[in-house]
């Protein structure tokens, strides 16, 4: 993830998926050092851009960029990101009260015995 000025501000962790399956968002790691101590912050799609891939020539140092090798850019530097909220996975709440009952198999509860009549005392 690429910054206003180019400069690496963070990693792609996960994808956030609407209900239709497109992608809405990313969450981005900021901060640590080689990902400990990260904070998670989620960034719309659309505030993202895609920076155009290298043209694959052979760089000073010998390697050879890689053309698939697209990488995100956003508007935000690195310590507005850190400043964000921290972006929570859903977690369901907890259940309160008593244990739930155990599931039915579909049969039905057995009806109570009548009750036995007493013996009048004369």
């Amino acid at each position: 993830m690429l910054g206003p000025d180019n400069t690496t501000i963070g990693s792609v962790n996960d994808l956030l998926f609407d209900a239709n399956g497109q992608i809405a968002g990313v969450v981005i790691g900021v901060g640590g050092f080689l990902g400990i101590g990260a904070k998670n912050v989620a960034i719309d799609m659309s505030a993202l851009n895609a920076v155009p891939a290298d043209s694959g020539v052979n760089t000073p140092g010998g390697g050879v960029n890689d053309p698939s090798n697209v990488k995100l850019k956003v508007a935000l530097t690195k310590d507005q990101l850190q400043d964000a909220p921290d972006f929570q996975y859903y977690k369901p709440p907890a259940r309160t009260g008593s244990t739930p009952s155990p599931a039915t198999t579909g049969s039905a509860s057995r009806p109570a015995a009548p009750a036995m009549p007493r013996p009048q005392a004369q």
